[in-house]
């Protein structure tokens, strides 16, 4: 099967600016046996929905686009070193695993599944990481997610004591941490630039942190199922969020077979790659696409419940999003109050929380999907009915011309890389 189309390039880092030195207790974890790393992918997956549905909500017009996976792994870091407080219990809970399961094994495991990541060259000219890329495109797959802890080492001209060994053991152990001690300074936004193994952007960091924990999540893969091999791009019309017609540059899929369904709700199609894929779901007409994302949000078992392997085509426009947004209040309002309190992981009490800010560059052309995203966070020292009975149609053409939202998932963990939703194809960034 020919494969010239694909995913480029997603990208993703969360960082976490903490103050001063970190103890913590040890990492473990306890669930039913075979189950942890499922249990957090779907807990990932249950966490992106709703954060994404928050932010949309805030956003209601405007194409949006989180990652969940990079936040789901700081906030386990987080719970790790606060194992036992109100915090932990916090964390749990939102990430729904309850309390008091610990999360270090299982996003061992998670991380266990992606490649050793290797330096990429930044983009120039402010482009997209699709714009730096060669052409052609070489055929390299890779996915990885890494993890980097920058620290300062020395507060008010006391020296103070480093990290606890413990928490370097386990956090390298169990979320392949690497450490970087900045010294008697700041952490600089060049110096987390250059500890870091991608060189994508960063989001707008805030100075005066002690602390910066930064989770970069990767992916590069080819399309599948011949998607948009052969289609060539052509002006179609894509229905706004606000119901303005817009002339959009289209592209179309090969004819293959999809997972797919039709509900009273939505439309939703599977489009394959070899190690991601994404699902994009259409509101059914007359249905407003912010009812559907609360019902993706709290019916998260739904969906992929509903799909079936059917003969057709999808049309789906090309896109870019840019959005960069602060995401602790969403944290807060979803429970997890005390990141902005106290993270109980510092030498020093009252360690808190002050912002948690993304950033997202993320593209849809006939070449595939090519993505930076970059939270940051900064702390100071209806699915209703399903599809009708009867026989299936014997081919399908779904054709994406109003708003809809997509997820990436990886396709070893199926752990949910990305969510979005496009309002407006031709919106600006």
């Amino acid at each position: 099967m020919p494969k010239t189309s694909w995913f480029r390039r997603c990208s993703c880092s969360v960082f976490a600016l903490v103050v001063i030195a970190c103890a913590v207790s040890p990492l473990g974890g306890v669930n039913a046996p075979g189950q942890v790393l499922p249990n957090l992918v779907r807990a990932n997956e249950r966490f992106g929905r709703r954060l994404f549905e928050k932010v949309h909500k805030g956003e209601p017009e405007q194409n949006v686009v989180v990652c969940p996976v990079s936040l789901t792994i700081i906030l386990a870091a987080i719970e790790s070193t606060s194992w036992g407080s109100q915090l932990s219990k916090e964390i749990g809970d939102t990430l729904g695993w309850g309390f008091p399961v610990r999360l270090g094994i299982p996003v061992r495991m998670l991380l266990g599944a992606f490649d050793e990541p290797k330096r990429q060259p930044a983009p120039s000219g402010g482009g997209s990481m699709a714009d730096a890329l060669p052409d052609p495109i070489p055929v390299r797959e890779e996915s990885w997610i890494t993890n980097t802890f920058m620290f300062r080492s020395e507060d008010l001209g006391q020296k103070l004591e480093p990290l606890a060994q413990m928490f370097v053991d386990d956090s390298s152990k169990y979320f392949g941490m690497k450490f970087v001690d900045a010294g008697t300074a700041n952490p600089t936004v060049n110096e987390l630039r250059a500890a870091r193994p991608s060189a994508g952007a960063l989001p707008q960091v805030p100075a005066g942190n002690d602390v910066w924990i930064s989770s970069d999540a990767h992916l590069r893969t080819h399309w599948g199922a011949y998607a948009f091999y052969f289609g060539r791009p052509f002006t179609g019309e894509f229905r706004a969020a606000r119901g303005d017609k817009r002339q959009v540059e289209m592209i179309t899929s090969g004819m293959s077979k999809y997972p797919h369904a039709v509900t009273d709700s939505f439309e939703a199609v599977v489009l394959p790659c070899d190690r991601a894929y994404m699902v994009a779901v259409l509101p059914a007409p007359g249905k407003d696409i912010h009812e559907l994302e609360r019902d993706l949000a709290d019916y998260p078992e739904t969906l992929d419940g509903l799909l079936n392997e059917e003969l057709g085509e999808v049309i789906i426009p090309t896109f870019r999003i840019g959005f960069e947004t602060d995401l602790r209040t969403q944290l807060e309002e979803m429970g997890i109050k005390g990141i902005s309190k106290d993270l109980g992981l510092m030498i020093r009490p009252g360690s808190h929380l002050t912002e948690v800010e993304q950033k997202v560059d993320f593209v849809v052309d006939k070449q595939g999907i090519s993505a930076s995203a970059e939270p940051v966070a900064g702390v100071v020292y209806g699915i209703t009915r399903g599809p009708s009975k009867g026989p299936p149609p014997k081919m399908f053409k779904m054709q994406i011309d109003r708003p809809f939202v997509f997820l990436v998932r990886d396709n070893n963990t199926n752990a949910l890389l990305f969510m979005g939703a496009v309002m407006d194809p031709t919106q600006s960034h």
